[in-house]
């Protein structure tokens, strides 16, 4: 028994240390048949198939329940390591099935920067995130290039699909955290804001503004500028701050941009 044991332990040290991609299938694997190894280079080469480009797992674990172990993590394009997105694989059938938001990623980032760009230009002190939240996480706009990604395009996707006046569905959140030494003044708030809105085009966004201490910018600057999934924790910090919060809501119709109020109402 002793030898069957050593004999089995050497097995699997060797297929570790060789960078084998699959197992043997009497031995258990990291997933669905895969090495941890192999299981990265899966998700690297799916998604080089799918955009064309070279990217990097940054974080990779299984999430699983009852009836299901999925394979989930956040990764990078090569090309940009400052866009981190998550990706998530099943295996339910006899084909794996992998979902992500790269694009979603894509249009944050540059929303963010034009976002950034203003603000910077009325406030020394800020921190912003924004969370682009369509159909559902997962939503594929069809978009496969990156380099011809634009938010104008992303957003033109929804009404390709007839979606574009259900709002719920076409949704972006946008949080900006500016000093609460800073007079909350709405008009220039406003102003400000009806600025930005030249970038949103047929998205429906809802921008909420916090004025907080500075250890809270900071923090949230901290999490924005992270690439791992840690920076959509702002939501959080915001949210469970208690501070002063305006909410304004753009929206891709005649209405425009509309002040919906703040918490102290």
């Amino acid at each position: 028994m002793k030898r069957i044991i050593a004999a089995i332990m050497a097995l699997v040290l060797a297929v570790t240390l060789s960078g084998c991609k699959e197992v043997p299938s009497f031995m258990p694997s990291y997933w669905d048949g895969l090495t941890k190894a192999g299981a990265r280079e899966y998700i690297q080469n799916t998604l080089r198939d799918k955009y064309g480009e070279e990217f990097e797992v940054i974080s990779m674990g299984i999430r699983s329940g009852q009836y299901y172990r999925e394979l989930v993590g956040t990764c990078s394009p090569k090309s940009d390591e400052n866009i981190a997105f998550e990706f998530e694989v099943n295996h339910f059938s006899e084909n794996r099935t992998m979902k992500d938001n790269y694009i979603q990623n894509v249009v944050r980032k540059q929303l963010k920067q034009n976002i950034d760009e203003i603000l910077s230009t009325h406030y020394d002190n800020f921190a912003s995130e924004v969370y682009v939240t369509p159909l559902t996480k997962w939503y594929d706009s069809g978009m496969r290039s990156a380099s011809e990604t634009t938010v104008k395009t992303f957003s033109e996707t929804f009404a390709q699909n007839g979606k574009e006046d259900k709002e719920d569905i076409n949704k972006t959140s946008v949080w900006i955290i500016l000093s609460n030494g800073e007079p909350a003044d709405i008009d220039k708030l406003n102003n400000i804001i009806q600025e930005m809105t030249l970038d949103f085009y047929s998205l429906n966004v809802y921008i909420d503004c916090f004025f907080a201490d500075q250890d809270t910018i900071n923090l949230c600057n901290e999490k924005a500028n992270s690439t791992d999934s840690s920076r959509w924790e702002v939501q959080v910090i915001t949210r469970n701050g208690n501070f002063r919060w305006d909410r304004f809501i753009y929206y891709n119709d005649d209405r425009g941009l509309l002040y919906a109020g703040n918490n102290l109402d």
